[in-house]
């Protein structure tokens, strides 16, 4: 698997292309915005787009979901009960860009709805999926375990973890999510964030000032 990282949108989303170098066959991660620049790489390097994967309901890891959609037919990874954050009445109060939602909505509606535990498999392309509530309610991991990387969303980040502060963050859940669900992980488990540098499960067991052995 090849795996090519895109800093996009207006506060620099690391949205990832995962693709089988055999087939051409693609999957992106995170699409929190440009479109134009993701369809580019896309076409110049002749890949094929068959999954848009979400790690959660926050609008700079989806803003240009629903565009790849219609583009190339791909449908949407998502977890299901995170569709009820993007609907909050509460959400929907504070949104400075509600067709951004609404588009995104309306592409969830043939959605692959994921839980914890469950596999996302297409040819070569096989990823775990690792429920990681805190950040918001419902968000996600994606898990390679033969590549050893971690697709972390806004949950765990080098040296940092995800913030709470925003409509259902939860502190307490989200340094218990982490340090139950990935910290176990190998050592040399790359931990590819939403922002941000990429670090290891090992690394941050051993120095992360929040989930670390020192916190």
């Amino acid at each position: 698997m090849d795996i090519s990282v895109h800093v996009v949108g207006i506060l620099s989303t690391n949205c990832y292309i995962l693709s089988d170098p055999q087939t051409h066959n693609c999957w992106i991660i995170d699409p929190g915005g440009g479109a134009d620049a993701l369809i580019q790489y896309i076409t110049e390097q002749q890949l094929i787009p068959r999954m848009i994967l979400v790690t959660h309901g926050h609008m700079d890891h989806f803003q240009a979901a629903a565009r790849l959609k219609e583009t190339y037919g791909c449908r949407i990874v998502f977890h299901p009960e995170e569709v009820a954050y993007l609907n909050s009445e509460r959400l929907q109060k504070s949104l400075y860009a509600p067709n951004v939602f609404r588009h995104f909505r309306e592409a969830l509606a043939d959605a692959i709805w994921v839980r914890d535990g469950e596999k996302v498999q297409d040819g070569a392309l096989d990823l775990t999926v690792i429920e990681v509530p805190g950040h918001t309610a419902h968000s996600i991991c994606f898990y390679d375990a033969e590549d050893q990387v971690v697709f972390c969303g806004d949950t765990l980040f080098a040296g940092s973890v995800g913030r709470t502060d925003l409509y259902e963050g939860d502190p307490r859940e989200l340094l218990r999510t982490i340090r139950a669900q990935l910290m176990p992980l190998p050592d040399e488990t790359i931990v590819a964030p939403g922002h941000g540098p990429v670090s290891s499960i090992g690394e941050e067991r051993q120095n992360n000032p929040y989930v670390g052995a020192g916190a």
